[in-house]
Protein backbone atom coordinates (compact mmCIF):
# COMPACT_ATOMS: atom_id res chain seq x y z
CA UNK A 1 0.00 0.00 0.00
CA UNK A 2 1.49 3.64 -1.12
CA UNK A 3 2.09 5.44 2.09
CA UNK A 4 -1.00 8.27 0.69
CA UNK A 5 -3.53 5.32 0.57
CA UNK A 6 -1.97 4.56 4.33
CA UNK A 7 -2.60 7.74 5.08
CA UNK A 8 -6.43 8.01 3.84
CA UNK A 9 -6.83 5.01 5.57
CA UNK A 10 -5.94 6.41 9.13
CA UNK A 11 -7.80 9.56 8.43
CA UNK A 12 -10.86 7.63 7.40
CA UNK A 13 -10.87 5.12 10.54
CA UNK A 14 -9.84 8.20 12.80
CA UNK A 15 -13.17 9.96 11.77
CA UNK A 16 -15.00 7.21 11.52
CA UNK A 17 -13.98 6.46 15.65
CA UNK A 18 -15.02 9.94 16.28
CA UNK A 19 -18.20 9.72 14.89
CA UNK A 20 -19.17 6.67 16.22
CA UNK A 21 -17.82 7.80 19.71
CA UNK A 22 -20.42 10.72 19.08
CA UNK A 23 -23.49 8.24 18.64
CA UNK A 24 -23.51 7.67 15.10
CA UNK A 25 -24.39 3.98 13.53
CA UNK A 26 -20.80 2.17 12.48
CA UNK A 27 -22.40 2.09 8.59
CA UNK A 28 -23.52 5.74 8.69
CA UNK A 29 -20.51 6.82 10.36
CA UNK A 30 -18.21 5.06 7.54
CA UNK A 31 -20.16 7.07 4.81
CA UNK A 32 -19.73 10.20 6.59
CA UNK A 33 -15.91 9.51 7.22
CA UNK A 34 -15.40 9.26 3.38
CA UNK A 35 -17.74 12.33 2.85
CA UNK A 36 -16.10 14.34 5.17
CA UNK A 37 -12.48 13.66 4.13
CA UNK A 38 -13.61 14.36 0.81
CA UNK A 39 -14.63 17.22 1.68
CA UNK A 40 -10.80 17.47 4.04
CA UNK A 41 -9.24 16.88 0.41
CA UNK A 42 -10.91 19.42 -1.90
CA UNK A 43 -10.19 22.10 0.89
CA UNK A 44 -7.13 21.67 2.54
CA UNK A 45 -6.02 18.65 0.29
CA UNK A 46 -1.41 18.52 -0.73
CA UNK A 47 -1.48 20.90 2.40
CA UNK A 48 0.80 19.56 5.81
CA UNK A 49 -1.70 19.81 8.81
CA UNK A 50 -1.06 20.29 12.75
CA UNK A 51 -3.55 19.27 15.18
CA UNK A 52 -2.95 20.40 18.38
CA UNK A 53 -3.45 18.40 21.31
CA UNK A 54 -6.75 18.41 23.45
CA UNK A 55 -6.64 21.13 26.62
CA UNK A 56 -5.83 19.08 29.38
CA UNK A 57 -7.55 21.52 32.09
CA UNK A 58 -10.68 20.10 31.91
CA UNK A 59 -9.23 16.44 32.14
CA UNK A 60 -6.42 17.49 34.97
CA UNK A 61 -9.64 18.92 36.94
CA UNK A 62 -11.99 15.82 36.18
CA UNK A 63 -8.96 13.63 37.69
CA UNK A 64 -8.21 16.13 40.66
CA UNK A 65 -11.97 16.17 41.57
CA UNK A 66 -12.21 12.37 41.11
CA UNK A 67 -9.45 11.67 43.76
CA UNK A 68 -10.46 10.86 46.60
CA UNK A 69 -7.38 10.35 48.36
CA UNK A 70 -7.35 6.34 48.35
CA UNK A 71 -8.30 5.64 44.88
CA UNK A 72 -5.17 6.83 43.03
CA UNK A 73 -4.94 3.61 40.93
CA UNK A 74 -8.41 3.24 40.02
CA UNK A 75 -8.15 7.34 38.95
CA UNK A 76 -4.97 6.32 36.87
CA UNK A 77 -6.57 3.40 35.04
CA UNK A 78 -9.39 5.59 34.15
CA UNK A 79 -8.10 8.58 32.74
CA UNK A 80 -5.45 6.38 31.20
CA UNK A 81 -2.34 8.51 32.81
CA UNK A 82 0.80 6.60 34.59
CA UNK A 83 1.46 7.20 38.40
CA UNK A 84 3.91 10.16 37.80
CA UNK A 85 1.46 11.67 35.13
CA UNK A 86 -1.01 11.91 38.30
CA UNK A 87 1.04 13.26 40.75
CA UNK A 88 2.04 16.10 38.66
CA UNK A 89 -1.42 16.96 37.93
CA UNK A 90 -2.11 16.98 41.37
CA UNK A 91 1.36 19.12 42.49
CA UNK A 92 -0.17 21.63 39.52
Amino acid sequence: MRADAETKESWLQDIRAVLVELGHAEHSARDMARALFGGLQRLRGGMEHYIPAEDREGRDAAIRAEFNGRNRDDVCRKFGISKSQFYKILSR
